[in-house]
């Protein structure tokens, strides 16, 4: 009888026992743990910087949305939920909106459209904001587009939309829970951060939504006026400090926010720049900067409107660029300081 038994085990023909996949951290000293599904959606999507260690055990809440109960566990920065009536597609486990629920928990409304599609960025019309790079290659941008769920069928821009949503608001500077004012930008299921001190593949943080939804639920905050677009007022006219330094100052401090240099021109002499901020940007003695020549390119004034690209011509008093030598672009504002860097 036991040679029967073992053979139909060869053949795969009687049940065996799955080895459950659960996610514990003990390294961390964390109590909770992540089971299945929890466990594999949170392997196969990004994990920890994605979504954070869990915060609760699983159980069963109401879903604000819905007001159905679903098996629910909240991490750090997301809520899972698992929802049986899509049970054996890849939409058994579903994403909290934690990012329109804490802003919804802050008194604050979704912003108002902006002006339309700028240039180099992507542009939601659904809810009419961009989403810019904050640097080349760097930023909200490249984060969006480079991190989505995993899901067979899809294409990487819907994968991006079923982790992040739609944007709810343009770039403002804002202050997180840690105490850093930073440029921060809200979607339906997210919030980015900008941290450009932080090393590149860091530079971009998500929110932790999870814990601060899960530890302000119930608590009703009086209306917040939405934070003001980050503008950079210009100054009264003053010598510029040391980081000017000739055209010469440090490259690598360049926020490229809120106006970055989009391109240089060296045959007909020309800088194309971007007012990638949700507000208008004053530019009154802002300078343009050949740095490898120390020339000054252009002197400006005026300012640019939320989202606009404006081509400026040189006002040297001879060339700059006409070369085929490497020569890098910087832009300051009018005390001197490095708004923008671009490798030409």
């Amino acid at each position: 009888m036991r040679r029967w038994i073992w053979l139909l085990l060869l053949a795969g023909l009687l049940p065996r026992a799955a080895a459950a996949h659960n996610l514990c951290f003990v390294e961390v000293n964390n109590p909770y743990c992540l089971e299945e599904p929890f466990s594999d959606y949170w392997d196969d999507n990004g994990g920890l910087p994605v979504f954070g260690y869990p915060i609760t055990f699983a159980k069963a809440e109401p879903n604000p949305d819905t007001g159905m109960s679903y098996y629910t566990q909240w991490l750090e920065r997301n809520r899972f939920e698992v929802h049986p009536e899509n049970a054996g597609t890849a939409y058994e486990v579903l994403l909290g909106l934690l990012g329109k629920e804490r802003l919804q928990q802050l008194g604050r409304e979704v912003a108002a459209r902006e002006t339309g599609p700028v240039e180099g960025c992507l542009w939601f019309e659904e809810t009419g904001h961009n989403v810019c790079d904050q640097s080349n290659g760097l930023g909200f941008k490249s984060y969006w587009q480079s991190h989505g769920l995993k899901i067979d069928g899809l294409d990487n821009y819907a994968r991006s939309l079923q982790l992040f949503g739609l944007p709810l608001t343009g770039v403002n500077l804002e202050t997180n829970a840690n105490g850093d004012t930073v440029q921060t930008q809200w979607f339906e299921r997210a919030r980015l951060e900008w941290h450009p001190n932080n090393p590149d593949e860091f530079k971009v943080l998500l929110g932790l939504l999870g814990k601060e939804v899960l530890d302000n639920r119930g608590v009703i905050q009086p209306p917040l006026v939405t934070p003001t677009p980050a503008p950079i007022v210009t100054p009264t006219p003053a010598p510029p400090p040391p980081s000017f330094n000739n055209c010469q100052a440090d490259p690598t401090v360049a926020s490229n926010y809120p106006v970055k240099i989009v391109s240089v021109n060296k045959k007909t002499e020309t800088v194309v720049l971007q007012n990638v901020s949700n507000a208008p940007v004053a530019i009154d003695g802002w300078r343009i900067c050949s740095i490898r020549g120390n020339q000054v390119h252009a002197t400006l004034s005026g300012s640019l409107a939320a989202g606009e690209t404006r081509t400026i011509n040189s006002t040297a008093s001879g060339p700059i660029w006409n070369n085929n030598d490497p020569d890098d672009a910087s832009l300051y504002d009018a005390e001197g300081r490095l708004i923008s860097f671009l490798a030409n």
